[in-house]
């Protein structure tokens, strides 16, 4: 069920939609002027390797904290010139109010906003899932326009000419990533052997394995400890999957084909294909304009709610997930 927001909520309520996020974080506001809370949670979310994005209209202020914005990793700026609406979401949950981003309007003025919850009203949520990313689809990415506006790159020197090509390059298949010789029950954090296939100790396994619930949230990252919500199948922090990831991809881990998949559009459910993530009635729609960056809203593999495009049809937990991530990485590949 929808709730009302007074002023002083409103502004809280942003943070906690930034500091709470695991999966996106969408902001919308024709003015910026960020105070220093918000900004320290936008870094930790960053830091955590968070993708955000922000689209606005204020060109003015935007330019005052540009160096600051840029310096963030996984932000990626928008402009749209007729935006008019304010909106601040996560993966959970989405604020519709009339507050911008801008911290004399959270001190001197009446606001208010209505805050929408994926649990409580998912149908709503979706909606204006959708009408963010309609914004987003069809607002000019700052980043990437500052990119195409650099000067070409100055020619490359062949190798013959460097001293460096002297030196024999190691191939990857001679790399040998290593991976932690000790874990973390993921359920008590009590100190056993590294294996991402079993990150219980014998105790809490049995517990676990009287139900073999795969979904079942645990407290701690198997890897390094840390205080993060895990399950059998992520039982790695964000930090960790993203530095482990491809070491255990290389050891053969988890060469394993999704057995369910999604249409990255309606969410119907269909034959897994990286190559075509949509059922036939949108691979029609999308065809007709061949459109590789549209932003469709659904996870190929699972299901969930977050940014997909033909190129890039699976979030961010799936490519990690380390059950799928040798034979995406292997599929990707081929393409």
């Amino acid at each position: 069920m929808a709730e009302f927001l007074t002023v002083k909520r409103c502004a809280s309520k942003i943070e906690e939609i930034v500091e709470q996020a695991t999966e996106f974080v969408w902001l919308v506001s024709p003015y910026i002027d960020i105070d220093r809370g918000l900004k320290e949670r936008l870094q930790d979310q960053d830091r955590a390797g968070i993708p955000m994005r922000l689209v606005h209209r204020d060109r003015k202020h935007l330019e005052a904290e540009s160096e600051w914005l840029n310096s963030l990793e996984s932000l990626r700026i928008y402009y749209r010139k007729s935006l008019h609406a304010k909106c601040y979401m996560n993966e959970k949950e989405a604020l519709i109010t009339s507050l911008n981003l801008y911290e004399y309007s959270q001190v001197n003025n009446d606001e208010f906003g209505i805050l929408v919850t994926c649990q409580d009203d998912e149908d709503l949520y979706k909606s204006v899932l959708k009408g963010a990313d309609y914004i987003f689809r069809h607002a000019d990415d700052i980043k990437k326009k500052a990119a195409r506006d650099l000067p070409p790159p100055p020619p490359r020197v062949p190798a013959a000419q460097t001293q460096t090509a002297e030196r024999p390059r190691r191939r990857a298949a001679d790399r040998k990533p290593a991976l932690p010789q000790a874990g973390v029950c993921i359920r008590d954090g009590a100190t056993i052997e590294f294996e991402i296939l079993k990150p219980y100790c014998d105790k809490c396994f049995r517990s676990w394995n009287r139900y073999k619930n795969r979904e079942y949230k645990e407290e701690k990252c198997h890897a390094c400890g840390r205080d993060w919500e895990t399950d059998m199948d992520r039982p790695l922090c964000w930090d960790c999957r993203r530095t482990l990831g491809g070491a255990l991809a290389a050891q053969g881990r988890g060469l394993i084909k999704p057995e369910t998949a999604v249409c990255i559009r309606d969410g119907a459910a269909i034959e897994f294909d990286l190559s075509k993530p949509y059922c036939d009635k949108c691979f029609r729609s999308w065809n007709r304009y061949k459109n590789r960056e549209y932003q469709e809203t659904t996870c190929h593999i699972c299901g969930r709610e977050g940014p997909a495009t033909m190129d890039s049809p699976i979030c961010a937990y799936c490519y990690l997930n380390v059950q799928h991530l040798a034979f995406v990485q292997e599929a990707l590949g081929d393409r």
